[in-house]
């Protein structure tokens, strides 16, 4: 996934002329690349000129992807505490004759209980799915970017 990330990003930097098609250096500082060869010099590499392009669009692409969502969290909390949707899958291990159900009840003894009341218990088994990641996220967010004053929704000479 971060590797694919980083070639988009160096197919962009090609694209824009940054980089040349061999990963040669045409407007990357100087500076830039004198401490990336500082960096690389402790490597074995038979093309370091390229590998130090690389590495100075890799650094750059995940170290913006890291700030991004850690700017996000100073907004809207660490992802860690919201509540995502998720549901209920009901299965049975030992059993491949039984297809596992997305349960609407909360917990599997009120499943076994609705369902098979007469069943044996421990033949279930279950776990939740996770459905929706966003859903809190968008809350957090929509909140702290609300100007905190209600929208005008009529326009015009209106009596209201």
């Amino acid at each position: 996934m971060l590797v694919d990330y980083v070639n988009n990003e160096i197919s962009k930097a090609i694209e824009l002329g940054v980089i040349g098609e061999d990963l040669s250096n045409k407007y990357i500082p100087i500076n830039f690349v004198e401490e990336f060869e500082k960096i690389s010099s402790k490597t074995d590499s038979r093309d370091k000129g390229t590998d130090v392009i690389y590495s100075i669009i890799a650094s750059h692409a995940i170290n913006s992807a890291i700030s991004t969502i850690e700017i996000e969290k100073c907004f809207t909390g660490d992802p860690a505490l919201y509540k995502w949707q998720k549901e209920l899958m009901i299965y049975k291990p030992n059993d491949d004759s039984f297809v596992p159900v997305i349960s609407d009840e909360r917990t599997l003894e009120a499943w076994i209980d609705k369902h098979d009341p007469d069943g044996d218990k421990s033949s279930y088994s279950a776990y939740y799915m996770i459905t929706g990641r966003d859903v809190d996220k968008i809350k957090r967010l929509s909140s702290v970017l609300s100007t905190g004053t209600n929208l005008r929704t009529k326009w015009g000479d209106t009596k209201d």
